[in-house]
């Protein structure tokens, strides 16, 4: 019987260790959860409430160690002070450097003194902030006192070592309160860190939004070119189909014919003209000398420029001159021919200008292509920059779960 209620003892014992094992448990399970179910936004929100009421408990904490700092310095002060050098024994222009390093010193731990209150009754949104101050005094006396305290320790030992184990103490000490609160500094630089990348991200998808919309842009103003080079070929389709561009391309090619047969007879009369002799006849004349010079070099050039009258004129004793006549005259006549042929198929050229219209047409297009394709570069660029700004937002927010505010 009693190797019975010993054992249900035991088991109650157990059951019971169990029981409050499995609810701690449980209520550890709710609390990770909770968190875990929050949303980026709402458990910055959270950490950020967190944040604040931390960032005060350790700002009140920094600051009794600072004010206490100030009463050790307070302390210290009068026993430096209370040091009096015409106790010891030493030559006077020693005694008289000495005391002047020692003043110096004072006067620098006064000083700091005055600076450590003043950064108590200033206000501070960050522990890092405070920290961050205290340290930059701290510094900024230990390179303004170094020189004195150095020499004034020759005669002066304890009352300045105290001076530096009090500043030694408070730097072990601030350097605990912020190791502390290593999860809220964790925690307020993850919450910022998100903060801006919310704002880079808001700001590339508005650049992306922007992009896509010149995207959209350009490709309407493709397929309404394409309609319209569309178009243009069909009304040159149908220009060709119509009588008076028939007409026009016959005369045309009639035209054309006419020029070649103008061509050859004009060849035909600088055979018939005997340039070599008309030298002879003109060569006192310089005037008639430049003429056949420049029938020599480009006959077809010099015929135009000088007209038919004048190779008649310069022919005129030729033995052939009738033929000559004759050549000139046929020649006249094709000029005339095509004049009037001219005359019939000018004015505009429709299937040029739609042709030169489609040619613009084409030139815009590969520049509208060019235009679209280094937009889908930048826009992918914009797209890589997102996912690693996303990237880096999913880090920061592990990093603010993990953090413990409380």
């Amino acid at each position: 019987m009693e190797q019975y209620l010993t054992k249900l003892i035991k088991n109650e014992k157990v059951l019971l260790c169990m029981g409050l094992f499995d609810i701690f448990k449980r209520k550890k399970k709710a609390k990770e959860t909770g968190e875990e179910r929050l949303s980026p936004e709402k458990l910055v929100s959270l950490r950020e409430r967190q944040s604040k009421e931390k960032h005060w408990e350790a700002i009140g904490k920094a600051k009794e160690r600072i004010l206490s700092l100030t009463k050790e310095l307070d302390g210290e002060i009068a026993a430096i002070e209370r040091v009096n050098l015409d106790d010891k024994k030493v030559e006077e222009k020693i005694r008289s450097i000495v005391k002047g390093n020692l003043e110096s010193f004072l006067k620098q731990v006064k000083k700091l003194k005055q600076s450590l209150e003043e950064l108590a009754e200033s206000e501070f949104e960050s522990i890092q902030g405070i920290a961050s101050e205290a340290d930059s005094l701290l510094k900024d006396f230990e390179k303004k006192s170094y020189m004195g305290f150095e020499k004034a320790t020759y005669l002066v030992g304890k009352e300045l070592g105290d001076v530096v184990k009090s500043i030694s103490s408070f730097f072990k000490d601030m350097k605990k309160i912020v190791d502390n609160y290593k999860d809220l500094i964790h925690a307020s630089d993850a919450i910022e860190r998100i903060k801006s990348i919310n704002e880079d991200i808001a700001g590339k998808q508005r650049a992306k939004a922007e992009m896509e919309k010149e995207i959209e842009d350009i490709e309407k103003k493709e397929k309404n070119s394409e309609k319209e080079h569309r178009g243009l070929t069909r009304q040159i389709e149908e220009i060709k189909k119509s009588n008076e561009y028939r007409e026009k391309q016959e005369k045309k090619k009639e035209l054309e014919s006419r020029k070649g047969k103008l061509k050859q007879e004009v060849s035909v009369l600088k055979g018939l003209i005997d340039l070599k002799r008309l030298a002879g006849i003109f060569h006192s004349s310089e005037k008639q000398m430049a003429v056949i010079k420049e029938l020599k070099d480009d006959f077809h050039a010099a015929f135009e420029k000088y007209k038919a009258e004048k190779i008649l004129d310069m022919t005129s004793e030729a033995e052939n001159k009738d033929e000559i006549r004759k050549k000139i005259e046929e020649i006249s006549r094709l000029k005339q021919e095509i004049k009037e042929i001219s005359g019939l198929i000018s004015g505009k050229d429709e299937i040029a200008e739609i042709k030169a219209r489609q040619e613009q047409l084409d030139t815009e297009k590969n520049l509208l292509a060019q235009d679209k394709e280094k937009l889908h570069k930048k826009k992918e660029q914009i797209i890589d920059d997102i996912k690693e700004l996303e990237a880096e937002h999913r880090k920061k927010v592990r990093i603010l779960r993990e953090c413990s505010l409380k």
